[in-house]
């Protein structure tokens, strides 16, 4: 979305209150204190994030909306949106517009989330859903730090992030090469063994213990011994193990402590 300079306002002084004059379709206030905000009917891009907001009224105008780290704790938002953020608020329920692709409404106290089909990305991490029913078109989706107790992905998601919930079991959709799903309640990796060569996994607290070497798929090992992280010896790799972090090169690091040093 392309503005000109007189349809584009930018505020970095400290303001109280703001009233959007007619004409401007782009405005961005970021920390500025703001605690009264009014819109403009017409405007396209609000950007008005870490603020003081405890209301907004959002024009049937706008497309982009930024609103997070605000005190809201109730939004309509009209379904002409499709980039928004009303993350770090105090939303206990929200009404998802229709024609949302981007969507982040992280760090609410959300307990029931309806997300529309049409939703390419998706966070809605640190909530407190216990359910959520994903669309297809999603491709990234972050639902970490919830309560999580089943979650189905489709084959169209590539990053999925669902560490800190209470999920006891996960199928994971061949499409996904960035995973991360530490601090739920999976004992058994080895239904991870369809899982081909993920760019990124962390699987750090993933088990309830110290999980064996010979409960770990093989496409999450490429060493037939690896360094013990206390004693700096060699240990064979089907000896024990106690934390497993992910770097982006493809493979996996084992954060390693032998019998020894344990």
């Amino acid at each position: 979305m392309n503005f000109s300079k007189e349809e584009t306002l930018i505020v970095t002084k400290t303001t109280k209150t703001l009233i959007v004059p007619k004409g401007i379709k782009k405005l961005i206030c970021i920390k500025i204190s703001l605690e009264t905000l009014i819109l403009n009917e017409g405007i396209v891009y609000v950007d008005c994030g870490f603020n003081q907001l405890t209301v907004l009224t959002v024009p049937n105008s706008v497309i982009h909306l930024n609103c997070s780290y605000n005190h809201l704790t109730a939004l309509i938002v009209p379904n002409s949106v499709i980039r928004f953020n009303c993350s770090g608020n105090q939303l206990p329920k929200l009404i998802v517009p229709n024609g949302v692709i981007r969507f982040n409404c992280s760090g609410n106290q959300l307990t029931i989330l309806i997300v529309p089909n049409g939703v390419t990305y998706l966070d809605c991490s640190n909530n407190e859903l216990t359910e959520l029913t994903v669309p297809n078109s999603v491709t990234r989706l972050i639902c970490s730090d919830n309560k999580l107790t089943i979650l189905f992905v489709s084959n169209s998601v590539t990053l999925l992030y669902c560490s800190n919930n209470q999920l006891t079991q996960l199928i994971v959709p061949n499409s996904v090469t960035d995973l991360s799903c530490h601090g739920n309640l999976l004992e058994d990796l080895s239904k991870y063994s369809e899982l081909i060569k993920p760019k990124v996994v962390s699987l750090y607290a993933m088990c309830h213990g110290i999980v064996n070497e010979n409960n770990i798929p093989k496409c999450f090992s490429k060493v037939d011994k690896v360094t013990c992280d206390g004693c700096k010896n060699k240990v064979v790799k089907d000896l024990v193990y106690t934390s497993y972090k992910g770097y982006r090169d493809g493979y996996i690091r084992k954060t390693i402590i032998c019998k020894k040093c344990l």
